[in-house]
């Protein structure tokens, strides 16, 4: 069964499908090292049809771990139709920081706050903005309500989310390539201190 979150423009399914799994854009084969601050440059591409459906009127875009009970968890970003309140989290503790995106859906972000700094802003890409990422800090760019261009060569289409790491790009630009009312939230996760954000994609 297919469910349709408000404002996308296709639908999500419950599970991944073959052949839109998440991978890395600058990678090819074998499996990925878990992502430390510090590394070296990681993009990956998710499409709006890979993410996990995890209840009611909710779906994870990215997490770390995505195996909570078997490491500590650190961060999580979820997309949420209609007026749901929250996304369940493995912390009662979680710090949970939200912005509304067009048709409805909202994107949350919650962290473990000894460990990650979440912050997250809705973007007009039409005035061609530049995302900037200060070492160490993972972002997640989520479209919303149309396409997005990010760096000139990745093309984000509704709920589809780019997860920039390591030192480089440290600055991008988005832009709108058409007639769209778009947005890009732009997710930031900060490690706290002397922590270190890692995760295994």
């Amino acid at each position: 069964m297919r469910t349709v979150l408000p404002g996308r423009s296709s639908p999500i399914p419950g599970t991944r499908v073959p052949g839109h799994s998440r991978r890395p854009c600058d990678e090819r084969g074998g499996s990925c090292p878990p992502r430390e601050r510090g590394g070296g440059p990681m993009r990956l591409l998710l499409r709006a049809n890979a993410h996990r459906h995890v209840g009611g009127a909710c779906w994870e875009v990215a997490a770390s771990p995505d195996t909570p009970r078997r490491e500590r968890w650190q961060w999580q970003v979820c997309l949420l139709a209609g007026d749901r309140g929250h996304a369940d989290a493995p912390s009662p503790t979680a710090l949970r920081v939200a912005a509304p995106l067009p048709g409805g859906t909202t994107v949350e972000v919650a962290a473990d706050p000894l460990t990650v700094a979440p912050a997250v802003e809705v973007l007009d890409p039409g005035s061609s903005p530049t995302v900037v990422r200060t070492d160490g800090e993972l972002v997640v760019l989520i479209a919303s309500g149309g396409r997005v261009l990010v760096e000139e060569r990745h093309l984000l289409a509704d709920a589809d989310a780019l997860v920039l790491a390591g030192d480089d790009p440290l600055v991008v630009g988005v832009r709108r390539p058409d007639g769209s009312d778009s947005r890009l939230a732009v997710v930031r996760l900060a490690p706290v201190q002397d922590s270190a954000l890692s995760w295994v994609p």
